[in-house]
């Protein structure tokens, strides 16, 4: 019985796909390769030759931003990502906004508002008084130490601030101010005032202390006559006071003059 032989299957189709997907991608690389080469043209054709800064510069250096933007405009005047440069610009640590524009033919503007500090925070940075905590500028050309200083923990920026600001409404009619305020890991609140003297609040609500202090201030000012020094409020009815020593100035010797007789 003869054998029945299959017949070999065709290979030629295969391979002609393989050819087909071979020249399509050349096809696409040689269409990338041209775009970009056409793209690399035409951004040399208008280029962004000027970055204008604008701004009210404390702490931020004009110099920083520029090393930060230019990179992203190195580019066609039309194609540059104005939104990326502005999210770039913003994202600056003394930054707390920012605002980019296009200027014919050949300059991008960028105009750039810091943070306003109103006090430091901790051992290096400010707050703003959005309640945005950021480095201070150390350079050493600009000088904090007129700032009040504030203290707290993680999540707690805002809080604190609002504090001192509220305490401050209420010793504005003594004229101090608050110039330490501290927040502890235990939510516990002390404050120093520009007079020097130190209250302890403790878990107490130093704004509801304050106003029950305030009443008697004048009351202790009339039986002591030597100057408040500590208030600690750390107790379930009433607080504690510490009076800085009296001084008294020494007599005054005067040597009698004889008469001369």
């Amino acid at each position: 019985m003869p054998r029945i032989r299959q017949k070999p299957r065709q290979k030629w189709p295969n391979i002609r796909a393989g050819l087909s997907l071979l020249a399509m991608v050349a096809v696409g690389f040689l269409i990338a390769w041209q775009r970009d080469s056409l793209m690399v043209r035409f951004d040399a054709l208008l280029p962004i030759r000027h970055v204008r800064v604008e701004g009210e510069f404390a702490n931020l250096d004009p110099e920083e931003l520029r090393k930060v933007l230019l990179p992203l405009l190195h580019r066609n005047y039309f194609r540059a990502d104005l939104q990326a440069v502005e999210q770039a610009a913003a994202g600056l640590p003394r930054v707390a906004a920012a605002r980019v524009a296009r200027i014919w033919p050949d300059t991008v503007m960028v105009e750039v508002t810091e943070h306003n500090p109103v006090a430091r925070w901790g051992s290096n940075s400010l707050i703003s008084d959005n309640g945005v905590v950021f480095p201070a500028d150390r350079s050493g050309d600009a000088d904090y130490s007129g700032l009040p200083a504030l203290q707290g923990p993680a999540g707690h920026e805002g809080e604190v601030l609002a504090m001192l600001k509220g305490l401050n409404e209420k010793f504005a009619k003594g004229r101090v101010a608050v110039v330490d305020l501290r927040l502890s890991d235990r939510l516990a609140w002390r404050a120093v005032l520009s007079d020097g003297l130190e209250v302890v609040y403790g878990n107490k609500d130093p704004l509801a202390a304050t106003e029950r202090m305030l009443s008697v201030l004048l009351r202790l000012a009339e039986y002591h006559p030597g100057t408040l020094k500590r208030l600690d409020f750390r107790y379930r009815s009433g607080f504690a006071v510490t009076f800085n020593p009296v001084v008294t100035a020494p007599p005054v010797e005067r040597n009698a003059t004889p008469k001369s007789g």
